[in-house]
């Protein structure tokens, strides 16, 4: 699917330099009209027609069909799949009267236009770290970590991290990255190893993931959902099945999957949360009747599996209890937290006590980290250090050898661990400039895990008394994060009005929420209104680290700069008004008129905002369609920190 980007011919110097095409710029031509034109950058692929109107259009993977990658304009609301040989025609797509994307061929002819190699020092194949058909920037805007580029187009605001411990010195970590592939490394000799994967399925980028040990391999087995909703499992890193069949529960795509190291728990499309036995293929139900979750939250399970922790609509955080005869009813946790925040749990003995208890750890409504644990008159809390986190913010807790540990990202972007010792809390810094409400893990090593901005995974190792952080990936390999890392913004970009629409035929319910934290602004809109709103808007920027690379001639100070693309600032979740019930009270009404009527939420899709200057003021955009183009009801938590 992926193409070089430099065409390189065994050729003399000189033909070389006048034969070598950078496929990146291209002449979109008609027989006897003028030519367009289309340019891949970092931001996707812009099209300038030959009346010098420009259009970008970013990359959507759930458009991709064989043999074509897909592109997609808010602005137009329009789609292009482009051919992956970067031949032939391209395929236009626009929404049509059902919701959906209908395509058609275009008229126009892809030519490559030349560009002279000796202009453009990035086409020095010394120079390139993109040289591989797994680095394209078109399909890859440099999120690759062997390729230390800036993070790639992703429904999430961050991406999810997932790592598992095997001892000896050994664990892995990984994550799915902007172009919905799964990066994995192992720790070796005390240096990380990308571990080559080899399947087929496209991912959701930034998705959730899990890790269990395979007793037959010495690589976990992998669990996460592709961009169908489908759950599905990968052994060995190169063989993979769909999970699920039609007769299961109907998952999201970017679903948060729990597990106790057996099985997998999960909030379906519906809201029911399900415990599932991926090896048996038995979903068992845990609560199908109160419908007070939104699809695909995160949960957190303890890991003898006994509690499952969630947090409903209504700010409730409920514990489910494992009995003889399945699990219990919610018991209240406590009150004051984020539906569809970040839960982490352990079990592990309470200071100066010998017997384990179950705990959980969240960050509540205030930004403050609370640690749960049962008494005997219901749950009680404590408040964690006294610093600040987004609401809901990630969050892991493990039980080390010398105690209970507790890691997050602040509000102020410090990556922090928390340690308990003599019945206090201390903290140390991990990393510095991270996004706040950044994913982060915490296992037996003790190894802590996150993705920074420029899409890299960071795996810290404690010893000596000290955080260890190093960058994963071959042009990586021993080197540790830059010090003092600047971030460059680019010039601000003023806010803009957005205009949000209603073409349906239904009142809907929009729900904006800002990823950066806040309570989301909620709107009703019947069939033909609109709301406008003000929003902010990205402009991206520049990492710039400084390192000491080690030479034959000893350390060199060395400066890397990583392009930041504009981040997505919000999501949309769109639900419908519908009524679910009607009530008659046949003593008196025989007519077909009801007594009265219930209505409730009923979800229609979410998707984001575009980021940066894709938006622009005065855009319309209409929730309805683009909730139906999405294709994912359910995912009302589709872009959580």
């Amino acid at each position: 699917m992926f193409n070089p980007k430099v065409a390189t011919l065994c050729l003399p110097l000189a033909m070389l330099l006048a034969a070598s095409v950078t496929a990146e710029e291209f002449a979109l031509e008609r027989p006897g009209l003028p030519a367009s034109f289309a340019e891949f950058g970092p931001q996707g692929l812009k099209i300038t027609t030959s009346d010098q109107r420009e259009y970008l259009y970013v990359r959507q993977n759930s458009l991709d069909i064989p043999g074509y990658s897909g592109f997609w304009n808010g602005t137009s609301r329009q789609g292009v799949r482009w051919p992956d040989n970067d031949q032939g025609r391209m395929q236009l797509g626009k929404i049509g009267p059902s919701g959906r994307i209908e395509w058609e061929i275009s008229q126009m002819t892809i030519r490559a236009v030349p560009v002279d190699p000796r202009n453009n020092p990035g086409n020095n194949p010394g120079n390139n770290p993109g040289n591989n058909p797994g680095n394209n920037p078109r399909f890859n805007p440099g999120n690759n970590p062997s390729n230390s580029g800036s993070g790639g187009s992703s429904h999430f605001a961050h991406s999810n991290v997932a790592a598992i411990a095997m001892g000896n010195d050994e664990a892995f970590g990984g994550y799915i990255d902007g172009r919905g592939v799964l990066q994995l490394f192992e720790r070796h000799h005390e240096h990380w190893d990308q571990v080559d994967v080899n399947i087929r399925d496209r991912l959701e980028p930034g998705a959730p993931l899990v890790m269990l040990k395979d007793r037959g391999s010495d690589k976990p087995i992998i669990y996460t959902t592709t961009v169908n909703g489908d759950l599905i499992e990968i052994v060995e890193a190169r063989t993979s099945r769909i999970v699920n069949s039609r007769r299961d529960p109907e998952l999201t795509p970017g679903a948060h999957l729990a597990t106790d190291g057996i099985s997998l728990y999960v909030v379906d499309r519906d809201g029911f949360i399900w415990e599932i036995e991926p090896q048996r293929g038995v979903y068992t139900p845990i609560d199908r009747t109160a419908r007070v979750f939104d699809a695909g939250i995160p949960l957190a399970i303890t890991p003898q599996g006994e509690q499952l922790f969630a947090v409903e609509r209504s700010d409730r955080l409920v514990v489910y209890e494992r009995t003889r005869s399945g699990w219990s009813d919610p018991d209240s946790v406590g009150r004051g937290f984020s539906p569809g925040g970040y839960l982490t749990a352990i079990v592990a003995p309470l200071p100066g006590e010998r017997t384990d208890s179950p705990m959980v750890a969240a960050v509540d409504d205030n930004g403050r980290i609370q640690l749960m644990h049962p008494h005997t008159r219901g749950w009680v809390g404590e408040i964690v250090g006294d610093e600040r986190l987004q609401p809901g913010a990630p969050l892991s807790l493990a039980n080390l050898a010398d105690g209970m540990s507790l890691t997050g990202v602040l509000d102020n972007g410090s990556w922090v661990e928390f340690h308990q010792a003599r019945g206090r809390w201390y903290n140390t810094t991990i990393a510095d400039r991270l996004d706040p409400a950044t994913p982060v893990v915490l296992t037996p090593g003790p190894y802590a895990f996150a993705v920074d901005r420029a899409d890299r995974l960071l795996a810290a190792h404690y010893e000596n008394r000290d955080w260890t952080v190093d960058l994963c990936g071959e042009d990586n390999r021993g080197r540790q994060p830059g010090q003092d890392p600047d971030y460059v913004a680019n010039a601000p970009l003023s806010s803009v009005t957005v205009l949000f629409t209603n073409g349906g035929r239904e009142e809907l319910i929009v729900k904006l929420t800002d990823v950066r934290g806040g309570r989301p602004i909620e709107f009703t809109l019947r069939p033909g209104a609109s709301f406008d709103q003000e929003i902010d808007r990205d402009s991206g920027g520049i990492l710039r680290e400084r390192y000491l690379e080690q030479t034959t001639r000893g350390p060199v100070p060395v400066v890397r700069e990583v392009p930041l693309p504009p981040k997505v600032l919000y999501s949309v979740a769109v639900y419908a008004n519908r009524v679910t019930s009607l009530y008659f009270d046949r003593t008196r009404n025989n007519s077909s008129v009801p007594d009265s009527s219930n209505r409730n939420r009923v979800s229609v899709g979410a998707f984001n905002l575009a980021a940066g200057s894709s938006i622009r003021n005065g855009e319309r955009i209409d929730v309805d369609a683009e909730a139906r183009h999405a294709n994912n009801p359910g995912a009302s938590g589709f872009n959580r920190p």
